[in-house]
């Protein structure tokens, strides 16, 4: 499927944020490793700032949602963040989601460049994701 306004970039990237938090609250429950637990409890924090700061730019961008057409961006590539299975979630696995991650929202603020706030928001995100 194709992401063709600025408007589904920023629901897929809600969903791609709320997929990522519920797996990481799914390796904290199986986890017994401290640090682990820790690490995957900062991302879930991060996810929820991440998903606090898309819908604001979903709010205050609704004009350039309508009306500035984005070509040649696909979800596909970025598909795999959803098909994860939860009792296969390991740390390697989520650093391969965190990639898949960072490189959407480096796409994502090209994509948007007509919108210099948004795409530096988009960058700033790519940033928030980190492989461990």
């Amino acid at each position: 499927m194709t992401l063709a306004t600025l408007g589904s970039v920023i629901k897929f990237a809600l969903k791609i944020e709320t997929t990522i938090k519920e797996l990481y609250q799914i390796a904290t429950e199986n986890e017994e490793e401290k640090e682990f637990k820790e690490t995957c409890q900062t991302k879930i924090n991060q996810s929820l700032k991440n998903i606090k700061k898309l819908k604001k730019i979903q709010r205050e961008n609704t004009t350039e949602m309508i009306l500035e057409p984005i070509e040649d961006f696909k979800q596909e590539p970025y598909r795999e963040i959803f098909d994860l299975d939860s009792d296969k979630i390991t740390l390697a696995k989520l650093n391969e989601l965190e990639f898949s991650i960072i490189q959407f929202y480096k796409e994502a603020a090209k994509k948007v460049s007509f919108i210099r706030e948004v795409a530096y928001i988009f960058e700033q995100l790519s940033l928030k994701h980190s492989v461990e």
